[in-house]
């Protein structure tokens, strides 16, 4: 859970799932309540989870999205794309 240091009630505003490997760390997910978006909540609460939990350890993402908002968001934190993810709609497999 997160909550954000320089409030006085010291709320949840997100949460975060990693999962640790031998040799690097996967980001599976981050999310920020949305009436808190937009306010470099999201950027603190990564760079403190890495600089925290993680200092020098490669992260890969694995996270599915389907807004561009996340994209950027991850982005934003120096990663780039190294692959692609594709998906089959179950009710076309019953077809």
């Amino acid at each position: 859970m997160i909550s954000e240091p320089s409030s006085e009630d010291k709320a949840t505003v997100g949460a975060a799932l990693w999962m640790e490997r031998d040799d690097h760390v996967v980001a599976r997910h981050l999310t920020i309540d949305a009436d808190r978006r937009r306010g470099g909540v999201g950027d603190r609460a990564f760079r403190a989870l890495q600089t925290a939990c993680f200092p020098g350890r490669e992260i890969d993402l694995a996270a599915s999205y389907r807004k561009a908002g996340p994209e950027t968001f991850w982005k934003s934190q120096g990663f780039n794309p190294i692959g692609t993810a594709l998906r089959r709609d179950a009710k076309e497999l019953l077809s």
